[in-house]
């Protein structure tokens, strides 16, 4: 299993770490191709989670369609679509997206 470093945004960590953000969006960048459940995400160089799945799919729209709102942005599931085109630039949602589904707890707590 692999760990993957990401930073993250304080009101999104937050989110995450109060148990209202279950999924986490990222694009598909080359080096985050491989993620796949098993793995841990260490946020901000000290929070981690496991892996408990990853969503691949083509566009935001894909993915809006597909997950729910309100795991990924919960202080505003009806503007999540907006939310990650100010963040992403077309170029970047061009390599795909992935929904990276987090367990409950923190990878430690998993074990």
């Amino acid at each position: 299993m692999k760990t993957y470093n990401l930073n993250i945004r304080a009101e999104y960590l937050k989110m995450i770490l109060d148990g209202r953000k279950t999924i986490e969006v990222r694009v598909a960048y080359p080096r985050f191709a491989a993620m796949v459940a098993g793995d841990t995400i260490r946020f901000n160089g000290e929070h981690e989670y496991q892996l408990a799945s990853v969503g691949r799919y083509p566009d935001f729209q894909a993915l809006v369609k597909s997950e729910d709102p309100r795991r990924m942005y919960p202080t505003d599931p009806d503007n999540l679509l907006t939310v990650l085109r100010e963040i992403y630039p077309p170029e970047k949602e061009a390599l795909g997206v992935l929904a990276i589904h987090l367990r409950p707890g923190p990878a430690a707590a998993a074990e």
